[in-house]
């Protein structure tokens, strides 16, 4: 005959249960995470490039340098958004994951606006004064042409850097005031 148990010993029990029941969920759930992480079943199989108009979808493709070989949880978003927005025409891009095996890129892109004289040319800038080229001529450049202006510095996918900041934020605002009241009317 078996002894009844006492309460002590009955909330030791639930308290042993309890412990089983999340090891072996913990245990689950790693099984999970590594099944997702190391079979091929996840691995990327197609890169999808939305948005772009003007850039190449290869040159996007080569400056994000995925694998097809690489696994879909395993992929740094934000390293490739880094390498993708190295391409000066890129404004911003957003990536997601289709599962299982699929990765969508989406990139804004930014058009040339603006050129300033820098050194022996130009600096080609987008509306925000952020540098997408440098170039040693002015021809064919069909874009607003803004002197006056002492450039220090003109870097590629940064804005450019002026001697007189406020004067080049006063002329990026009336322009983009300009150009949105312009764009409204028609």
């Amino acid at each position: 005959m078996t002894k009844p148990l006492s309460e002590k010993q009955k909330r030791r029990r639930k308290i042993i249960k309890r412990r089983r029941r999340v090891l072996l969920s913990l245990l689950i759930i790693m099984i999970v995470i590594s099944i997702c992480l190391f079979t091929p079943f996840f691995n990327i199989k197609t890169v999808e490039i939305i948005g772009n108009k003007n850039i190449e979808t290869e040159r996007i493709l080569t400056a994000a340098s995925i694998s097809n070989k690489e696994n879909i949880f395993r992929l740094n978003k934000n390293s490739v958004k880094k390498s993708i927005q190295v391409i000066p025409e890129i404004e911003a891009v957003k990536i997601k994951r289709k599962l299982p095996s699929k990765i969508q890129i989406t990139v804004t892109e930014t058009e040339p606006f603006m050129y300033l004289p820098y050194e022996t040319g130009y600096a080609i800038t987008n509306e925000s004064g952020r540098v997408l080229s440098l170039t040693d001529s002015n021809e064919n450049l069909n874009l607003l042409y803004i002197t006056g202006l002492e450039i220090k510095n003109a870097e590629l996918c940064k804005k450019i850097s002026v001697q007189d900041t406020v004067t080049f934020d006063i002329i990026i605002s009336t322009l983009e005031k300009f150009r949105n009241r312009v764009t409204s009317r028609y």
